[in-house]
């Protein structure tokens, strides 16, 4: 059987390997934002209604009562 080869340069149907550069920029975005993801709000505000809201380290805890409004 013979193989033919493509207009890329491949033999045989195989697809081509994905060049380098694709994996180094998504590692450069995922560098970029990966760590934006994990912060807690800054300066919230109730607006209407009660809430308590806490912040200790990584972790915020929210409190309220129905229908408070909170930004």
């Amino acid at each position: 059987m013979k193989q033919v080869q493509s207009r890329d340069g491949a033999r045989g149907g195989r697809r081509p390997q994905r060049p380098q550069r694709l994996s180094e920029l998504t590692l450069a975005i995922l560098c970029a934002f990966g760590g934006s993801a994990s912060a807690n709000p800054t300066g919230p505000s109730v607006v209407s209604g009660q809430a308590s809201i806490v912040s200790s380290g990584r972790t915020l805890s929210i409190t309220n009562t129905p229908g408070a409004i909170i930004n």
